[in-house]
């Protein structure tokens, strides 16, 4: 553990030093992604939550889950991966997601072509 704390030291104390010396300094521009998600009650709390940790394309890039598949899901990115979502907010994010990225949801009749009005 030592080591390796020492070795972080001297990395960045030479990577400082090197980039004071008129190191060249490199900079990029990442593009920005806008996912467009599903109108719906939850939207903003699966936003906020799910966000945090990954983009939401990987959201609408999913297979129609069932209801229990999202829970599965949403419990997995809390419980496998760490994500700190409360019980209350996991809910919500589960039933919105459900709603609009499951099975009969309005984003599938979109997808196909149908009319996602009843």
């Amino acid at each position: 553990m030592k080591k390796t704390a020492v070795c972080a030291i001297l990395l960045a104390v030479s990577v400082s030093a090197y980039a004071k010396n008129g190191g060249p300094v490199h900079s990029i521009t990442l593009p920005t992604v806008e996912t467009k998600m599903a109108d719906g009650e939850g939207k903003v709390v699966m936003a906020a939550n799910c966000s945090s940790c990954h983009s939401l394309d990987y959201i609408v890039m999913q297979p129609k889950l069932s209801p229990k598949q999202w829970t599965g899901t949403v419990n997995k990115m809390r419980k496998v991966f760490g994500a700190n979502i409360s019980d209350a907010d996991a809910a919500v994010i589960a039933t919105y997601l459900a709603s609009n990225y499951g099975p009969g949801s309005k984003t599938e009749a979109a997808a196909q072509g149908k009319d996602p009005a009843p």
